[in-house]
């Protein structure tokens, strides 16, 4: 069975429709990738979240430009937090969704047909979105290294937007330390271009 049009179908959602428009496809998303459903009964239950896994996901994609390695990076980035979460203490935990989140990625980009190049590098930004970037040249230099200055440029957008849909208390104390390290990136490796 071929999963093309639904790759096409996926892909023009993803960077057809503008911002927070996204949320009124919810549903069509849902269909094109039904591992999310569980993500939509996932609530985060965790005062660094406003929204359920599933609209906390939406509003990333929302947030990013329109780049189809970016966009589906959104998309999947928190995909594994349903299967990891556990009560520990009292807190709720989901130590470990990256690499979930990862190779769910896989197999759903896969089974839809994209490209080996674009899973590589969504599922890149998959496994790194929650590390914390150090505003300091050392830490900058690594990551370059690491993963290109294409995806770290794309890791700073993906980063930015979905500390924007965090809880604001929590935002507003994450964003102006990714801000420096963008600060210092833009400022010291790339004089031409800022990143949002």
């Amino acid at each position: 069975m071929s999963y093309s049009n639904d790759r096409n179908e996926l892909s023009s959602i993803l960077l057809n429709i503008k911002g927070e428009e996204i949320l009124s496809h919810e549903d069509e998303i849902l269909e094109l990738v039904p591992e999310l459903i569980i993500c939509n009964k996932c609530e985060h239950e965790h005062r660094a979240h406003k929204y359920n896994v599933y609209i906390h996901i939406l509003h990333v994609v929302a947030g990013v430009e329109n780049d189809l390695i970016l966009k589906l990076a959104a998309l999947f980035h928190d995909i594994g937090k349903p299967y990891v979460k556990k009560k520990v203490n009292d807190k709720t935990s989901y130590l470990g969704h990256q690499e979930v989140s990862n190779t769910i990625s896989k197999l759903v980009l896969s089974r839809l047909g994209y490209e080996e190049s674009i899973i590589k590098d969504v599922c890149t930004l998959i496994k790194i979105h929650d590390d914390k970037i150090g505003a300091n040249i050392d830490a900058i230099e690594s990551a370059l290294n690491s993963i290109g200055k294409e995806n770290f440029e794309r890791l700073l957008k993906l980063q930015t937007s979905d500390l924007s849909a965090h809880a604001d208390g929590y935002a507003e104390i994450m964003l102006p330390k990714l801000d420096k390290a963008k600060e210092l990136y833009f400022g010291e490796f790339d004089r031409d271009k800022s990143c949002n």
